[in-house]
C-alpha cells in the first residue's frame, strides 16, 4: 500500500525537475542488470486504499518515521510529497532531518526502534549489479547497509550465483539477477 501511495511522477517532474526517472528497481539506467521492463509500483491511491483494507488498516491510523539528511533539499522535498500523499491515507509521516551519522546509528540499531524509512544516496563501488543488490539487501548479521532488514536466503543464493557467473558467463548472470530483482520487489523491499 505504502508504495501504491508514492508519487513517483511528482518527484520526477517537480523536484527532479525531470533530470531523473522512476527507478525499475534498484539497478539504476545504463548499467548492467538494468531491466526496462522490470516490474514496478506506480502512483495509485485506489490500489493502495485497497491493500490498507485488506490488512486491517482501512482508514489508516497509524504513523511512520522517515529521515533524511540533513541540508538535503531533494530528499526533504521528496518528503513533503510523500507525507501529503500518506494524509489522503489517513497514515502520518514523522519527517526527521538527521546528521547521515544519525540516520544511520539509527538504522544500525534496533530495528523495533529504527526509522521505516530511510532516504539517502547509493552509488556503486563497483560497475556491478551486485554492489548494489548486495549492499542494499544481502542478509547481514549486523546491519551495514541493509536498512530494509531484509533476510531471504533465495535471494542470497540468486546473487551470490550471478556474482560467480559474471565473468564467464553474464546471461546467466544477468538471469539472476533479474530473478532477485524481482524478489526484492514482490516483496515490497525497497
Amino acid at each position: 500500500a505504502l508504495a501504491y501511495a508514492f508519487p513517483y511522477d511528482a518527484v520526477v517532474k517537480n523536484v527532479m525537475q525531470n533530470y531523473a526517472a522512476q527507478s525499475k528497481g534498484p539497478i539504476p539506467i545504463g548499467m548492467i542488470g538494468y531491466f526496462e521492463d522490470m516490474p514496478h509500483y506506480t502512483y495509485n491511491l485506489t490500489k493502495a486504499k485497497e491493500l490498507l483494507e485488506k490488512a486491517g488498516y482501512p482508514k489508516g491510523g497509524f504513523t511512520i518515521i522517515l529521515t533524511y539528511t540533513s541540508g538535503d533539499q531533494l530528499e526533504k522535498q521528496v518528503a513533503e510529497l510523500y507525507k501529503a500523499e500518506l494524509e489522503k491515507l489517513g497514515i502520518t509521516l514523522d519527517i526527521r532531518e538527521m546528521t547521515t551519522k544519525a540516520k544511520y546509528s539509527l538504522a544500525r540499531g534496533d530495528p523495533k526502534e529504527a526509522q521505516h524509512i530511510l532516504l539517502f544516496y547509493w552509488w556503486p563501488t563497483y560497475i556491478t549489479p551486485y554492489d548494489f543488490l548486495y549492499s542494499l539487501f544481502h542478509s547481514e548479521e549486523k546491519v551495514i547497509f541493509n536498512f530494509a532488514y531484509y533476510y531471504n536466503s533465495t535471494y542470497d543464493n540468486l546473487i551470490d550465483t550471478a556474482s560467480r557467473l559474471e565473468g564467464t558467463d553474464l546471461n546467466k548472470a544477468l538471469q539472476l539477477y533479474r530473478k532477485a530483482q524481482e524478489q526484492v520487489i514482490r516483496d515490497c523491499t525497497a
